[in-house]
């Protein structure tokens, strides 16, 4: 296994997270609970259930994502409504993008023409920011920060839920806090299992779902390593693929 796969792509990881995820990581191997045992759930769901790449590790992190609560014995305050995290740029696979088109595109009309002209919109406002439809010409830490306090394009404002939950990307999937968020909480930081505000790769199926996804996306693009997957804001996939929603 590479080192990169042991830990989470793109974030420099602190050496005491790092001590921490191998101590998590050794308590879960001892109840079945590996890396090996996530990617055998999901090709299983593949085969199984015939549904697509993505689907497949979304369900197999669900469960495992239960288990790992379980040992663990933390209580998320995670809940429906709770959207503080959803006021932020979201970053997205290719993939993962193209799942949430195929979603959007089969719901119902009265509801899926509001939430394409809503999304469209939110991408055209990121297109005039950008003005670079293939490759975002600013610094990443600045757009987060200028996009800070911005809804996610799928988030439904008028009680606080995701118009597109089954089908919710990586990013969102990670981020987890055992306290009620608030808008001055950071969120684009890797936490331990006990940290109790907002974090990513709290669980260690975090990591391996998004490494897997990483790696299949690496596969389909030919690229010779995973990490080199692209890797962009919602908005700037929605920009690229306005045309694909129907």
């Amino acid at each position: 296994m590479a080192d990169w796969e042991r830990k989470p792509p793109f974030i420099p990881i602190p050496k005491e997270i790092l001590a921490k995820f191998e101590e998590q990581t050794a308590i879960l191997s001892q109840q079945g609970i590996t890396r090996e045992a996530f990617q055998e759930a999901a090709r299983k769901k593949i085969a199984e259930k015939g549904i697509s790449f993505v689907l497949a590790v979304y369900q197999a992190f669900d469960e495992f994502l239960e288990q790992e609560i379980k040992i663990s014995g933390v209580t998320l305050a995670c809940k429906k409504g709770c959207s503080q995290c959803c006021d932020t740029l979201i970053i997205s696979t290719e993939m993962e993008i193209d799942e949430v088109i195929r979603f959007v595109n089969n719901i119902p009309r009265a509801v899926r023409i509001p939430l394409i002209r809503r999304a469209l919109s939110f991408a055209r406002e990121w297109r005039d920011y950008t003005k670079n439809q293939f490759v975002p010409e600013i610094d990443p830490f600045k757009s987060f920060k200028d996009w800070k306090g911005r809804p996610c394009p799928f988030l439904n404002e008028d009680d606080g839920s995701c118009s597109i939950y089954p089908v919710r990307i990586m990013d969102c999937r990670r981020l987890t806090s055992l306290t009620p968020c608030t808008a001055d909480m950071k969120t684009l930081i890797p936490c331990d299992l006990h940290h109790q505000g907002p974090g990513h790769y709290r669980f260690q199926c975090e990591i391996w779902a998004t490494n897997m996804i990483l790696e299949e996306q690496g596969r389909k693009f030919r690229l010779p390593d995973p990490r080199l997957s692209p890797v962009t804001p919602v908005h700037h996939w929605l920009w690229i693929k306005e045309r694909e929603f129907g």
